[in-house]
């Protein structure tokens, strides 16, 4: 899914469709080439020691979403009013070219 492509619903449905919330905390970052990117942060690892180690490709990172909370996953992938606000704020973000870490 890229931002500067005109994303979908059904894009962001299938990033988040397969990822286990009960696997790790997961985090939401954009490439600054518009790729959108969520991943889970391996342990030990922290949202600004990802930022910190990838902030060369990273445009902005504005999520953790914390292990468990069905924020990623399947649920979170049917949560029509979960993707649709997800989606909004990235691309708002993407748009006014936000640049960093937005929100944890």
């Amino acid at each position: 899914m890229n931002l500067a492509k005109n994303p979908t619903h059904n894009q962001l449905r299938s990033l988040l469709y397969v990822l286990d919330h009960n696997q790790a905390t997961h985090v939401l970052y954009v490439k600054k080439n518009g790729d959108v990117c969520i991943v889970p942060l391996e342990e030990n690892e922290s949202p600004i020691s990802l930022f910190e180690k990838n902030k060369d490709e990273i445009q902005f990172q504005i999520e953790s979403f914390a292990i468990g909370t069905d924020w990623v996953g399947q649920r979170a992938a049917y949560d029509y009013e979960w993707v649709e606000q997800l989606l909004n704020q990235i691309q708002f973000l993407w748009d006014k070219k936000a640049k960093g870490k937005i929100v944890d």
